[in-house]
């Protein structure tokens, strides 16, 4: 391999088949909520927008306000998905692991606590470190390219060896 200072990966397609379950998840659970929705319907409304904006559109769906508990029940029903259905992109972990000790992380949109559940159900949690979590450096959506999510010293760290 050729030499780098590190490599970040983005995590949402890259690493794991995560954003099409999220988001198979959501179209579930906002039928249930009496808003049926399909997954093709679930991408043109509602990818890549923040979640007050995503809240607002269901709103307007549903012709009055989303249930007070339904963002916390929307996500303990993900992070369960995830538990029982979440699938690695064929080949991403063997790639890390065959990185060595060489310096990486992670990228993702996803919430911390969502990106460190992914990472151990994969079992990548310990190939992998830092992380990256947009929503915990930023309000948009998706990191803009040019954002730093965390101080560069971080992402020379190399991962944890294998015990």
């Amino acid at each position: 391999m050729r030499d780098f200072a590190a490599i970040i990966f983005d995590f949402d397609g890259v690493i794991a088949d995560s954003e099409m379950l999220a988001d198979l998840v959501l179209a579930e659970e906002l039928s249930r909520l009496g808003l049926p929705t399909t997954l093709e319907q679930c991408y043109a409304r509602y990818v890549g927008t923040r979640w007050d904006e995503m809240i607002a559109r269901i709103e307007e769906g549903l012709g009055g306000p989303v249930p007070e508990a339904w963002g916390d029940q929307l996500s303990a029903t993900m992070m369960a998905r995830f538990r029982s259905d979440l699938r690695e992109v064929p080949g991403a972990g063997a790639f890390i692991a065959a990185l060595g000790d060489r310096p990486r992380g992670i990228a993702s949109s996803s919430s911390p606590a969502r990106l460190a559940l992914c990472l151990d159900v994969l079992g990548l949690a310990r190939l992998s470190a830092p992380t990256c979590s947009a929503p915990k450096w930023s309000r948009a959506a998706s990191p803009r390219p040019t954002s730093s999510c965390s101080p560069r010293k971080d992402w020379r760290r190399r991962p944890k060896p294998a015990s």
